[in-house]
């Protein structure tokens, strides 16, 4: 999540979201397939089919490669297959739900992170992804709602205090943005977004040398991603040296 579209003047949180397969990447280093694939080890010890398992996950790494294609019609027609095949497995359900996501078909997506939930109670990244997508429909209560039961069940979970915070700053609640953007650096120094996003919060709030040092941390631990803060930084100096 990211508080700014381009470079400066500096502005308050975009609405355009990231892919939704992008900010779990970010956190977890591996594709969608790969995470499908976290989930093997459960599925063979719950009593499978040998040859409905086989062609579950053989959907499953197919709707993947349309995935990382972008091809996500295809996707989902693979993983709907998937759901045909074996419909209490919770896998197809949320790669779906990603890749509707990722279609801005946020009713859709909302709908399948749902029934993970209901197949899942304790799927934690079920609940942060229902959150974004919530967060798209600008149903912030609900958002807020599911990354708080995703900090219940995980409280060193800090994607969903992430989460929280930048839905917080959607709805100007700045106090609450920063405490859960503070905690997330806690639990994840190296997190560059997370600098950002607070600074931008700082910057709202006219504390525009917290803003500073936290562009500035995001800098150094992303400058790639966030070199384009430098120009915001000299800008917010500047309001500093000449306050009206």
């Amino acid at each position: 999540m990211s508080a700014f579209d381009s470079g400066p003047p500096p502005a308050s949180p975009s609405k355009r979201k990231p892919s939704l397969f992008r900010t779990w990447s970010r956190i977890l280093g591996i594709s969608v397939g790969c995470f499908a694939c976290l989930f093997l080890f459960k599925l063979i010890f719950i009593g499978f089919d040998a040859q409905r398992n086989k062609g579950y996950f053989n959907k499953i790494n197919k709707g993947a490669t349309y995935y990382d294609k972008k091809d996500y019609d295809n996707a989902i027609a693979e993983y709907t297959e998937a759901i045909r095949i074996e419909p209490k497995q919770t896998v197809a359900y949320y790669n779906r739900g990603i890749t509707y996501y990722d279609k801005q078909d946020f009713d859709k997506a909302v709908a399948d992170f749902t029934e993970t939930i209901r197949i899942e109670p304790k799927f934690t990244e079920a609940y942060i992804s229902r959150g974004l997508a919530y967060d798209c429909k600008q149903d912030y209560d609900k958002a807020i709602a599911d990354f708080t039961d995703a900090i219940r069940l995980d409280p060193n979970n800090s994607l969903a205090f992430s989460g929280r915070g930048f839905v917080y700053h959607e709805k100007h609640n700045y106090d609450k943005a920063i405490a859960d953007y503070s905690k997330a650096i806690e639990l994840n120094p190296d997190d560059s977004e997370a600098f950002n996003n607070r600074g931008s919060i700082y910057q709202d709030k006219q504390d525009y040398s917290k803003a500073i040092a936290d562009y500035s941390e995001a800098i150094r631990l992303n400058p790639e991603r966030f070199h384009y803060l430098e120009a915001a930084i000299e800008s917010l100096r500047k309001s500093l040296s000449h306050p009206k």
